[in-house]
């Protein structure tokens, strides 16, 4: 019967960390930033464009910028997801801050606010989930590129969507 019992317990006390850990959910101010970059400007709209020829595109679409530095270069995740509350759940990268464009909210990912950026005085609360409610399967298209002596070069594009 003890070991039932203590059986019972220690199951209930990883069920109950693991329900706690799946709402791990905290209010974060970000930095409203505008892009300074030309060249980055011209990526961000042309995703927008072919984003724009998928049969599943909408203006709820929302864009996720991951910045990694990597030795001497920096690599540019531009990724497009369904909503809000997805492009703000990440439990690896430190969110900075955000900006619209087309009518799209852009979430940027990053340590140190890379140079294709100025960032305003204008600050914004979001709510950031570090563990993902729900696995989504949905494939959004995303572009990686590398960004080395203030030049971009497009590496890949990842999940290329049904044209309309």
């Amino acid at each position: 019967m003890k070991s039932v019992l203590k059986y019972f317990l220690f199951i209930s006390l990883v069920f109950s960390g693991y329900l706690y850990s799946q709402n791990s959910r905290y209010l974060k101010e970000l930095s409203l930033l505008t892009i300074k970059n030309q060249q980055f400007d011209s990526i961000v709209s042309n995703s927008i464009c072919h984003l724009k020829n998928c049969n599943y595109y909408s203006k709820a679409i929302v864009f996720r910028i991951t910045f990694t530095e990597i030795r001497d270069s920096t690599y540019i995740d531009i990724a497009a997801v369904h909503d809000k509350k997805t492009a703000l759940t990440d439990r690896y990268w430190n969110p900075f801050g955000y900006y619209f464009f087309c009518e799209h909210l852009f979430i940027v990912f990053c340590d140190t606010l890379p140079n294709v950026f100025e960032q305003e005085q204008l600050k914004k609360q979001f709510w950031i989930n570090d563990k993902p409610d729900i696995l989504l399967t949905a494939d959004y298209p995303e572009w990686l590129y590398l960004y080395r002596d203030n030049k971009f070069f497009l590496k890949k594009i990842i999940n290329e969507c049904s044209k309309k």
